[in-house]
């Protein structure tokens, strides 16, 4: 991944409790731009198609 703001928020993901927190604190961290908010979900949804990220099951969400 080349996109740096898209790697920050994939490293993020860990730490929230779904892929629009993470965007949101992306957002407030000034990593990314609301009007970027789309694609970003979009390349979240393509590593995820490509099973280089995949979804946990809500119990696993830390606490």
């Amino acid at each position: 991944m080349k996109a740096t703001g898209l790697v920050e928020v994939v490293r993020s993901l860990e730490h929230h409790d779904s892929v629009e927190l993470a965007l949101d604190a992306a957002i407030e961290a000034g990593l990314i731009d609301e009007r970027q908010r789309a694609s970003y979900a979009s390349g979240l949804e393509a590593l995820a198609g490509s099973e280089i990220i995949e979804a946990r099951p809500v119990a696993e969400v830390p606490a």
